[in-house]
C-alpha cells in the first residue's frame, strides 16, 4: 500500500472537481469556458483592479460574440446544405474559394474544410443561441497516468439560451437535421456528433 501516492491521487481527484467546478459557474455567469467556435470571438473580460499573467490585468472569463467576417460563411454553409449541396460539395466550394477556417497551422490541425468539420458545424446548437456545458471531462488515469476523458450524461449537461449568439434561424436548423438524419439512414453516417463521432470531427473547428 502507497501512503503518498493514494494522497497524490486523491489530491488530484479534488484539484480537478475544483477546476470544473470553476469553469461551470463562469458558463453559468454567462462567460464561456471552452475554445474557439467558427463564427464567433472570444473577448476576455478584464479586472483592471487586479494582476493577471504577463502584466495584463486579471481575466473574469471570456465573452463570445458574434464574429461579423465568419458568421455569413455559417449562414452560407446551413443554406447551401438545406438546399440540396452534399457534405462534399460544400466543402469544396469553401476550399476553392479560399474561405479560412478556424484553425490556422499553428494548430497543428487541417487547414481545409472537411465533411467532418461540417457535420460538427451543422449539429452545433450554439448558432440558433444554445450553449452547453458539461459534455465530458478529463481526469489523469490512476493506473496509467495518461487523461481519460469522460463523458457525461445529456440529461446532466447545463443548458443557456444566449438569443444574442444566434446566427441560424430555428426552422433552417431544424431543415439542416432532417437532411443529415436521412443521410445518416441512407448512408450509416457514423460521424454525426454527440458522444460517438469520430476524433477527426471532435478535434476540428470547435
Amino acid at each position: 500500500f502507497d501512503a503518498n501516492a493514494d494522497r497524490d491521487q486523491e489530491y488530484s481527484h479534488s484539484l480537478a472537481h475544483k477546476v470544473r467546478r470553476g469553469r461551470r459557474g463562469r458558463f453559468l455567469a454567462g462567460y464561456h469556458p471552452g475554445n474557439i467556435c467558427y463564427g464567433y470571438m472570444n473577448i476576455p473580460d478584464e479586472d483592471p483592479t487586479r494582476k493577471g499573467g504577463y502584466g495584463r490585468p486579471f481575466v473574469r472569463g471570456v465573452w463570445q460574440v458574434i464574429n461579423s467576417e465568419e458568421s455569413p460563411i455559417v449562414l452560407r454553409i446551413f443554406e447551401s446544405y438545406a438546399a440540396g449541396m452534399s457534405l462534399r460539395q460544400v466543402a469544396k466550394m469553401l476550399n476553392e474559394e479560399g474561405i479560412p477556417t478556424a484553425m490556422g497551422s499553428r494548430s497543428g490541425r487541417l487547414v481545409y474544410w472537411t465533411k467532418s468539420a461540417l457535420v460538427e458545424m451543422l449539429r452545433n446548437r450554439r448558432y440558433i443561441g444554445e450553449t452547453t456545458w458539461g459534455r465530458s471531462y478529463q481526469e489523469r488515469d490512476p493506473e496509467t497516468g495518461k487523461m481519460k476523458t469522460y463523458y457525461i450524461n445529456p440529461d446532466e449537461w447545463d443548458r443557456l439560451k444566449n438569443p444574442e449568439l444566434r446566427i441560424i434561424s430555428d426552422e433552417l436548423f431544424e431543415q439542416v437535421q432532417l437532411r443529415l438524419e436521412q443521410a445518416n439512414r441512407r448512408f450509416g453516417v457514423k460521424t454525426l456528433g454527440g458522444l460517438t463521432r469520430a476524433t477527426s470531427g471532435r478535434i476540428y473547428l470547435f
